[in-house]
C-alpha cells in the first residue's frame, strides 16, 4: 500500500494545519496516513490468504443499537393543538400531528448497511368521546384521536393507528331549548383502554448518514356545530353530585391522551 503526503514539512518554516491535516486524513484516494488505511483498502492491499476475523471487527462495525426512553407520564388534551383548524380555520379540518418526548431518536450512520430496524414502545390511556344524540348536529359523533411514525419529517401512513373509543356521551335532543346540550348519560371505559403498543419500521440498503425518528400524535377536539362561542367546543350540562345532593353545572368538553413509560430503538445490521 502507497500513501502520499503532498503537503512537505520544511524546517524552519511555520507549519501549514491544512496540509498537514490532509497528510493525516483526506478525501482523496492515496492521500492521508489515516484515511487510506480507514476506508481507501481494497483486495490489492490483502494477502491472498487473509481472512477476516473475529479480532478485526470492533464492536458496533455489524450491528449498531441506539435507544432513547422516558418514565414520566405526559397528558395531551385537545385544546393544546392550537392549529386544529388547518389552513381553513375550519374545526372539523384535523390539524397537524406533533411528536411525543421520549419517542424521538436522531443517529448518525456513518456507514451504508444492508437493514435499519426501528423500533417503539408506548403505553397509554386515551380519554376518547363518542357522542349518541337525536340531535342531527352530534349524531354518531366521534373525533380523531391517532398516533403516526415519522422518519427524517416524512410521515409512515402504515403506522398510523386510531387510540379507542372510552366516553359515550349521550345528548338529549334540545327542542325547545334552542342550542343547549343537557347529558342525561354517560359511560367512561378509560381504565379498560390503556394499553401499550410496540411497533416497529423497517427499511433495506440504508445510505450513511443522519437519520431522525418521531412518534407523532393528533388530537381533534370535541366540536359542536352549533356552538358559537369558545371556539366551537361542546359546552353541555352534566348533572354532579354534591355531597347529598346533586347539581347540574354547564362543562366543556376535551380529548386527552396520557402516556407512560415509552421508548424508541435503533438497529442496524451491516
Amino acid at each position: 500500500m502507497t500513501v502520499s503526503t503532498p503537503y512537505n514539512y520544511v524546517t524552519g518554516q511555520k507549519l501549514v494545519p491544512e496540509g498537514h491535516n490532509k497528510n493525516v486524513y483526506s478525501a482523496t484516494s492515496g492521500e492521508g496516513i489515516m484515511s487510506e488505511a480507514n476506508g481507501g483498502l481494497n483486495s490489492s492491499n490483502l494477502h491472498t490468504g487473509f481472512k477476516v476475523r473475529s479480532e478485526h471487527v470492533w464492536p458496533e462495525e455489524v450491528c449498531r443499537g441506539r435507544q432513547e426512553f422516558v418514565l414520566d407520564t405526559v397528558d395531551w388534551f385537545s385544546n393544546g393543538f392550537s392549529d386544529a383548524g388547518g389552513s381553513s380555520g375550519s374545526l372539523t379540518t384535523a390539524g397537524e400531528h406533533r411528536p411525543l418526548a421520549g419517542t424521538s431518536l436522531r443517529v448518525y450512520v456513518p456507514y451504508d448497511v444492508s437493514v435499519a430496524l426501528w423500533e417503539w414502545s408506548v403505553f397509554f390511556s386515551g380519554y376518547r368521546v363518542f357522542i349518541e344524540s337525536g340531535i342531527a348536529a352530534l349524531a354518531n359523533k366521534q373525533f380523531e384521536m391517532t398516533i403516526r411514525a415519522r422518519l427524517n419529517g416524512t410521515s409512515l401512513t402504515h403506522t398510523k393507528r386510531s387510540i379507542p373509543l372510552s366516553a359515550k356521551l349521550a345528548i338529549e335532543d334540545s327542542t325547545g331549548r334552542g342550542t343547549k346540550r343537557i347529558i342525561h348519560d354517560k359511560i367512561i371505559m378509560e381504565q379498560k383502554n390503556a394499553m401499550q403498543w410496540d411497533m416497529n419500521h423497517m427499511v433495506t440498503d440504508v445510505s450513511a448518514g443522519w437519520y431522525t425518528l418521531d412518534l407523532t400524535g393528533y388530537i381533534h377536539p370535541v366540536v359542536d356545530p352549533q356552538e358559537t362561542e369558545n371556539e366551537g367546543i361542546l359546552d353541555a350540562e352534566l348533572e354532579r353530585q354534591v355531597g347529598q345532593k346533586s347539581k347540574a353545572f354547564m362543562h366543556k368538553f376535551y380529548q386527552r391522551l396520557s402516556f407512560g413509560i415509552r421508548n424508541v430503538r435503533l438497529l442496524t445490521i451491516l
